[in-house]
């Protein structure tokens, strides 16, 4: 009659107070509870860990043992049993603000554990369950989005760098992780363009007749640079190299390796000998050769090569018809650093119109031109002339290459990459010590 009288009565509390902690606990698992605390505190883990469970065989639903649990075992470094039970705790009380506070601070260690071995996969699981409890948690929020760098994801990895620094505007760290997210997602995006662009056959069969090729050249090659010249017709500044190339006849000779790439203007005097000895007539034959190596033509077609250096095998072969078109346009043809570095830009700047629709933008612009820069300073091509007026002689042919105003003056150029441990010093290029006007 006792018993029955306790039962009631917890069932009528626990109505009053309409809440899951309002649970009557017996006498029995309060024992069992009392006696793990006591053990605990005589760092007799084992006897705690038993006593605390009899508990919970007795009353499943004993808050106060579930989290003694979840504590003992997270000190052990069992993770996973004590995410067990502090997930209890919540299935019982999923607006406990303390346990869901552990609970996330549980995940975010796992999550770092994880991390540390370059697990990032499995980091990636427990990130997104500490966001799940605290959406706006900075650390949360800063780990995920670097896990999703590392697990290539490039598009939730620039959502959760961008969430952080919204919660925490100054975090330089996770600045620089948005830059990286921002570039490789970019990159990631051309590879995918490259790889599944549609190539439509639209050059005709005249500009493959002026296509050169060695007897050491194989198919493939062949099959690469007519598909590069049908890319090109497809847009409008492509198909004004490929008029200007057809029309002038340009021999298109394709080169092992990459080491001649080049293009040249060569000039024959022909004769008509009286006699067999007496020139009476004579005149100048002018050859117009562009040479490119195959290495580039396997560059924009290998899938496993970083994207740029796909995309500058594709624009090679532009940059050497832009050589042809200033040449052809100039009487006393020098060539110099700004045509070199414009020449390319043109290039990547069809291959982005091409293949992502869009043309460059200002930031990749400042990018490839510093990068360019620093190429071209690193070989034979750092003794030549810095101006001829390749980019003014472009533009009244029709031709725009993308923000010159970033690389017009190549000396203030210079002076952005002059402290990149890659660049070798050039004193000419100093506008402090060698003052020169662009053209």
């Amino acid at each position: 009659m006792k018993k029955i009288f306790s039962i009631a009565l917890c069932v009528v509390f626990s109505t009053l107070f309409f809440s899951p902690t309002a649970y009557c606990i017996s006498y029995k698992a309060k024992y069992y509870y009392n006696t793990g605390i006591n053990q605990y505190n005589y760092q007799n883990i084992e006897g705690a860990i038993y006593n605390f469970n009899k508990a919970i065989e007795i009353e499943p639903l004993y808050k106060d043992a579930l989290i003694e649990l979840a504590f003992v075992h997270k000190d052990l470094g069992n993770f996973q049993q004590a995410e067990k039970y502090f997930e209890k705790v919540l299935e019982i009380d999923p607006n406990d603000s303390t346990i869901k506070r552990y609970l996330k601070n549980l995940y975010l260690e796992t999550g770092q554990d994880y991390s540390l071995k370059s697990d990032y996969l499995n980091a990636v699981k427990y990130y997104e369950k500490a966001i799940k409890l605290a959406p706006n948690d900075i650390d949360a929020n800063f780990q995920l989005g670097y896990a999703y760098i590392e697990t290539k994801n490039y598009e939730k990895a620039v959502y959760f760098n961008k969430k952080t620094l919204e919660l925490d505007p100054s975090n330089k760290l996770a600045q620089n992780n948005l830059k990286v997210a921002y570039n490789k997602l970019n990159k990631s995006n051309k590879q995918k363009a490259i790889n599944n662009f549609d190539v439509k056959k639209n050059s005709g069969k005249d500009i493959y007749k002026l296509v050169k090729f060695g007897s050491n050249i194989d198919q493939y090659s062949r099959e690469i640079v007519y598909e590069i010249l049908d890319i090109l017709s497809e847009d409008r500044e492509g198909k004004m190299l490929l008029d200007i190339i057809l029309r002038n006849k340009v021999t298109i000779n394709i080169t092992p390796g990459k080491t001649e790439t080049n293009a040249k203007l060569s000039k024959q005097r022909r004769y008509i000998l009286l006699y067999g000895f007496i020139p009476v007539f004579w005149w100048t034959k002018k050859t117009k050769i562009v040479n490119i190596g195959e290495g580039y033509l396997y560059d924009y077609k290998n899938k496993n090569i970083d994207v740029d250096s796909r995309i500058h095998g594709f624009q090679s072969l532009i940059h050497e018809f832009c050589h042809v078109v200033s040449f052809l346009n100039n009487r006393k043809y020098e060539n110099a650093l700004e045509e070199e570095l414009t020449g390319s830009l043109i290039g990547y700047n069809i291959a982005h119109r091409i293949f992502l629709k869009r043309a460059m933008t200002r930031d990749e612009t400042k990018e490839y031109s510093q990068n360019l820069l620093i190429g071209l300073l690193s070989d034979e091509h750092r003794d030549l002339p810095i101006y001829n007026g390749f980019i003014k002689n472009m533009q009244k042919l029709g031709f725009n290459p993308p923000y010159p105003e970033v690389y017009r003056d190549i000396q203030q150029l210079y002076k952005t990459i002059e402290n990149n441990p890659q660049t070798i010093k050039q004193p000419r290029l100093d506008p402090m010590t060698n003052p020169i006007k662009t053209l």
